[in-house]
């Protein structure tokens, strides 16, 4: 109630001093943000979808994606501009599509996760990892982005690798799960839980392989951000092949494969890699139109286009 009550103080007092709203979700369960701006005239609203699925399992969300549903179809009667993050979002978003929509691509300062043997080596001594194969992942811990299959598919690897370990960034509401399941599969000794981090672009370069087993992304930033640090990537066959901009370093498998199969496959990307050199890729992110600069000018000339008139 203090969220409406404070929503709607804030449009009815300062919305005629907008040209745009800029509404960025996961998925329009709550379009209020939309209404006030359209009752109070604002003249460009965004709806703007980063998710092509409900991420959420939970009661809560099963209530939520009711609400998604049964709003969805009257987006555009309070948005008159629809972005996303992939065709699949949009979908997801305004299903009959009578927005026209546009895809604006996820985009990455490449440069900052440019690989460097330095780095490295600290970051694998400051965690213990020295002469270890590091497997890493980066997502909020929930069901979206599949851990609990993670977990399995690394204690398998485990037993062919004595050395492997599992570094998990990121924080979410399956935490205390994951670390009771990572007890119960007798392999908490060999997974890091670092919880949420500013810093990712370092923890990248400790990593041996990066794997992403989840259900659906809206995109799948982390994978772009992975391969732009020259990682080779594991990644679900549910995620739109868009991540995919660096030639051989990643695989698309199967989520009906089992645990086993994924750790199998995990070692041989590791293996097939081992003698590579990890080069900068921002030449082929910058091709494939995920450079953040780029981006930022064209986000510039937009709104300076609208606002100008």
């Amino acid at each position: 109630m203090r969220y409406y009550r404070e929503i709607n103080d804030f449009f009815r007092e300062h919305g005629h001093e907008y040209d745009i709203i800029w509404d960025n979700e996961c998925m329009f369960n709550d379009m209020t943000p939309l209404k006030k701006a359209a009752e109070v005239g604002i003249p460009v609203r965004i709806a703007h979808c980063h998710n092509p699925q409900n991420m959420d399992k939970s009661a809560i969300g099963h209530v939520q994606g009711f609400l998604h549903r049964v709003n969805h179809h009257s987006l555009s009667r309070y948005a008159n501009v629809l972005w996303a993050c992939s065709m699949e979002s949009a979908k997801w978003a305004c299903p009959a599509m009578d927005l026209p929509c546009e895809v604006i691509p996820n985009a990455i300062d490449a440069q900052m996760f440019r690989f460097s043997e330095q780095v490295r080596r600290e970051v694998r001594e400051q965690y213990g990892l020295e002469n270890c194969l590091v497997v890493g992942h980066v997502g909020r811990l929930q069901y979206q982005k599949n851990q609990t299959f993670l977990l399995d598919a690394f204690r398998h690897l485990h037993e062919r690798e004595e050395k492997a370990r599992l570094v998990l960034v990121g924080d979410g509401p399956d935490l205390t799960e994951l670390e009771a399941k990572a007890v119960t599969l007798g392999i908490e000794r060999e997974v890091l839980f670092l919880g949420n981090r500013d810093d990712v672009n370092r923890l990248l370069q400790a990593f041996d392989l990066f794997v992403m087993p989840s259900h659906f992304e809206g995109f799948g930033m982390a994978a772009l951000e992975a391969q732009a640090a020259g990682l080779p990537c594991l990644i679900s066959d549910s995620i739109t092949r868009d991540v995919i901009v660096t030639e051989g370093l990643v695989k698309p498998y199967s989520l009906e494969k089992q645990p086993e199969d994924w750790s199998v496959e995990a070692v041989r990307m590791v293996r097939e890699n081992s003698d590579s050199t990890r080069e900068c890729q921002r030449e082929q992110i910058v091709k494939a139109g995920y450079d953040l600069d780029a981006l930022v000018k064209w986000y510039q000339d937009y709104f300076t286009r609208i606002i100008t008139g």
